[in-house]
């Protein structure tokens, strides 16, 4: 019998500490099960110095079941994670593909179990696990319930324009409405807790792809962003083709919730311009993909 081929894909950036934590938790799960399962690290610190990139090769030099890629163009979450895809697919041709943050803790010693008994009972081509907020317990998949509709993204893009051309003026009111929008969705959230669900917006920062999606797509997220809008773009695609998107919460991971980038802005003013510049543009590329 041909042992099940599993592979984590993580996207290493920030603190290499939380990519080993990451990994260690992978291993943890690898000593337990019979399954074939690799990890293949995607460095995506593009701006750091090819001596500091080497020190996660350095770390597991030796162990044959981690691999590491060096993705060298503009840093980008769509475009990091399809370069490692396109290497697990064609090398590897799994059964599973994890894809995940560098700052997910895979806790459950049976979560490759839980994902394979669902796919038996399901056949998913993308699955969602609980991913719960290590800090706020909060359950942050699923994203969302439905795609953005084309009036939403076209309100986002005028709302971003706006707040970027008077950012100054907006800020001290944004604060307010990041703290406001971050209850009514914990509030929606709650309500779906425990729930299992068809064709939801899955949580970006872990999924599972089944063979059935990885033999049919050459890329994970397209068209890509840089930052934002890769779930609603990866979900509309799904949709349109019927590609079933399972969310099970039986199946959880602990997410540290953007540790991988702190340290990266000096403030919140700035992060916050970040995000606003990055959802304007990654919100024009799904208006576009839409309007096909």
């Amino acid at each position: 019998m041909v042992d099940t081929m599993i592979v984590f894909l993580i996207l290493h950036y920030g603190s290499q500490q939380i990519t080993e934590k990451c990994v260690k938790s992978i291993l943890r799960i690898r000593d337990q099960i019979s399954e074939s399962i690799k990890i293949v690290i995607v460095d995506n610190n593009v701006e750091k110095s090819d001596t500091i990139r080497k020190n996660i090769e350095l770390k597991y030099n030796g162990i044959d079941c981690i691999e590491i890629l060096y993705y060298k163009g503009i840093s980008s979450f769509s475009a990091a994670n399809n370069f490692g895809y396109k290497y697990i697919k064609r090398k590897y041709k799994p059964d599973f593909l994890v894809v995940t943050n560098n700052d997910v803790i895979f806790f459950q010693k049976e979560f490759v179990d839980i994902v394979t008994q669902k796919y038996k009972e399901s056949g998913f081509y993308i699955f969602s696990p609980d991913i719960i907020n290590i800090n706020t317990q909060e359950h942050q998949s699923p994203l969302d319930f439905k795609v953005r509709s084309r009036g939403q993204v076209r309100k986002t893009i005028l709302m971003n324009k706006l707040v970027l051309t008077f950012f100054d003026v907006f800020y001290p009111l944004m604060k307010i409405w990041i703290r406001y929008d971050r209850k009514s969705q914990l509030s929606r959230k709650q309500k779906v807790d425990n729930i299992r669900r068809k064709n939801i917006i899955p949580y970006g920062a872990c999924i599972v792809l089944s063979a059935k999606f990885i033999n049919m797509k050459e890329k994970i997220f397209e068209p890509e962003t840089k930052f934002f809008y890769e779930e609603y773009i990866l979900a509309y695609q799904c949709f349109k083709e019927d590609l079933l998107i399972l969310y099970d919460p039986s199946a959880k991971v602990l997410h540290g919730n953007k540790l991988a980038t702190k340290g990266k802005f000096q403030n919140d003013k700035e992060q916050t311009r970040f995000m606003i510049k990055n959802t304007l543009e990654a919100s024009k590329v799904y208006k576009s993909l839409i309007d096909k």
